[in-house]
């Protein structure tokens, strides 16, 4: 549907309809925040049910959660693979009077958030792939994604759009053959349904913890300690620029902090990934 000022949006029925409802933690668990939680058998992508339902509704932490996203979003355009049944797909519609400033916080302590449940609740250590990403034995587990409305004129945060995709357990077929090889899963086992909305549960309660951070920062210690990436030699990709660096290390704003070419630069957006020694060729010896 379209209002009278072009803006598009879902209809009621589009936007609630084929849902679960319920509010989280439930109300013998005490706590002083609760979340209205929309739980879906599948939609396009968690983030953009969100962005339509933010721009209608006010009330603070709504949960838009489903079992299969048919198409979800990575950071920079970037597909983000989400089969059925296996993952626990989430976005968190998070207000808050927050300056600007430390809005661009959001993403690492959701981070840290996510990491330190995943950590509990598996056994198995979780790590920090700078800005977004959370990795276990090596390979990635979790994607995050904000997305920001700025009221500029107050300079200060309408809402964010927290995404977070975690691969729970391993497809039947295993993962698509592009992030076979980088793609990882928390669990060993398959989650019962009452498993699922409790990690979800006490996901959303860290988030909550983390995100009232935001001023101080106190979790970047944390963030420092789970990264993957200080003093790993890195290839950046950050626009149409390239080049190799050595990660050094990450400042209190989560700036990456890299030696390139003899100089120090700080980045605070881009692509990262660690390089890879060459692969030494091996020669045959012939015997005369």
């Amino acid at each position: 549907m379209i209002d009278e000022r072009g803006h598009f949006f879902m209809s009621n029925f589009e936007l609630m309809g084929d849902h679960e409802h319920y509010v989280l933690p439930a109300k013998s668990v005490k706590s002083d925040v609760r979340f209205d939680v929309y739980d879906y058998e599948q939609i396009p992508s968690t983030n953009s049910i969100a962005m339509l339902l933010a721009m209608k509704e006010t009330k603070p932490n709504i949960c838009i959660t489903t079992r299969w996203q048919t198409d979800g979003r990575g950071r920079m355009g970037k597909h983000f693979y989400s089969p059925k049944g296996t993952g626990l797909y989430f976005t968190l519609i998070y207000r808050n009077d927050t300056n600007i400033y430390d809005a661009l916080m959001i993403t690492p302590a959701v981070a840290c958030a996510v990491a330190s449940v995943l950590e509990e609740e598996s056994g198995k250590e979780m790590g920090i792939k700078w800005v977004n990403d959370i990795y276990c034995n090596g390979k990635k587990v979790c994607g995050i994604l904000t997305e920001s409305s700025i009221d500029f004129e107050n300079v200060k945060l309408n809402h964010a759009i927290i995404g977070v995709g975690i691969n729970l357990t391993k497809p039947k077929l295993g993962f698509v053959d592009e992030i076979e090889d980088i793609a990882g899963v928390v669990f060993d086992k398959p989650l019962s349904p009452t498993k699922k909305k409790k990690l979800l549960e006490k996901l959303l309660l860290s988030m909550d913890k983390y995100l009232k951070m935001l001023s101080t920062c106190e979790f970047m210690d944390e963030y420092r300690r789970r990264s993957i990436l200080i003093g790993k030699e890195v290839i950046v990709q950050n626009g149409r620029e390239k080049f190799e660096a050595k990660v050094l290390g990450i400042d209190n704003r989560a700036g990456l902090v890299v030696e390139a070419s003899g100089d120090c630069k700080v980045l605070q957006s881009g692509e990262v990934s660690i390089k890879m020694p060459k692969a030494t060729k091996k020669t045959k010896s012939t015997k005369e």
